[in-house]
């Protein structure tokens, strides 16, 4: 689940939860972020060169093993959000 999310356009993160706001003290970028419950991340951007998006993931994990797994359920759920 989905813990809290950032517009880095519109320089904010949200919490998914409570719904309170802070600011985000970082240039303004087309960047949309993740944090999920289980303390890994999914960014999300349109490229600079191509007509593409670009997904990126950080995965916390205690083995490799358990990180390969969690990453392949995100990258699954992305792609499916994504319609790919």
């Amino acid at each position: 689940a989905v813990q809290e999310y950032a517009d880095y356009q519109l320089s904010f993160k949200k919490d998914a939860k409570t719904g309170q706001e802070r600011k985000v003290d970082l240039p303004k970028s087309n960047v949309l972020g993740y944090t999920l419950e289980n303390g890994a991340s999914v960014i999300v951007r349109p490229s600079g060169t191509e007509p593409k998006i670009k997904t990126y993931y950080t995965i916390v994990a205690p083995t490799m093993e358990e990180a390969e797994a969690l990453h392949a359920t995100i990258a699954a759920a992305t792609n499916k959000l994504l319609g790919f």
